[in-house]
């Protein structure tokens, strides 16, 4: 009988030995790919972030440099010319890629660009972009001529 006992013993693991092994293995990666996605979605949030502040300052530097009157929705260009909206819908001149370059609104990361105030008060220069939580995120800077 001890020889019976014997071999059911290294017989190997049971069924509910390999089932708690999986579930354990199982919760460890989850909770490793749930750390990734987040530290992922950060990262991505925090380039948009800074894509749109230098887009901002580019915007007030090009402001400064022309020194002109501008009304709501009016931006400036790469080359630092102001845009005049052509009324063509869906190529607002004022939508930007992350480098700058005018866009449609299609276009993935794109960034709205406003422009507010005038000579005699405080320029309000923003740009706004779909945020990866659903909601819009912006950038805003002021600007005293």
């Amino acid at each position: 009988m001890s020889r019976i006992a014997t071999r059911r013993k290294q017989a190997g693991d049971t069924i509910v030995e390999v089932l708690i092994a999986i579930a354990i293995v199982s919760l460890v990666l989850a909770g490793a790919y749930a750390a990734t996605n987040r530290n992922l979605l950060t990262t991505q949030d925090t380039l948009e972030h800074s894509q749109a502040l230098q887009l901002v300052q580019a915007q007030l530097e090009f402001l400064r440099k022309n020194n002109i009157a501008t009304g709501a929705n009016n931006c400036f260009t790469t080359g630092g010319v102001p845009a005049v909206d052509n009324g063509v819908p869906g190529n607002d001149p004022c939508i930007v890629t992350a480098d700058g370059i005018m866009a449609a609104a299609n276009v993935q990361p794109s960034f709205t660009l406003h422009i507010t105030g005038n000579m005699s008060t405080v320029y309000v220069v923003s740009a706004v972009w779909p945020g990866l939580n659903g909601a819009n995120d912006n950038v805003t800077m002021y600007y005293r001529p």
